[in-house]
């Protein structure tokens, strides 16, 4: 049942799972293949770090942002009857 559950998941997750994985071995090949010294390597993890984290925080909002929409369609769309009092959580920023 776990592997029918996986294949059913969304994309989203294994497009952001290949992409962290990719980039951690381009970045171990790169390391090992690397003519610069020791300080110059160690600023470019660095910069690549922040890099990484800027995209992971833009993911999030993208997320959040999506999540959002579509919650509103959701509760625009169902029968009057029906609506239930909307849920209002706070929001958690990293």
């Amino acid at each position: 049942m776990g592997i029918m559950a996986e294949r059913r998941g969304s994309g989203v997750g294994r497009a952001v799972g290949a992409f962290a994985l990719g980039a951690t071995l381009g970045s171990i090949v790169a390391l090992l293949f690397a003519p610069a010294d020791g300080r110059t390597t160690r600023r470019q993890i660095g910069l690549k770090v922040r890099e990484l984290q800027s995209g992971a925080k833009q993911l999030q909002r993208n997320a959040t942002r999506k999540i959002r929409d579509a919650r509103t369609w959701v509760m625009d769309h169902m029968p009057n009857g029906h609506a239930k009092r909307p849920l209002r959580r706070k929001t958690v920023h990293a």
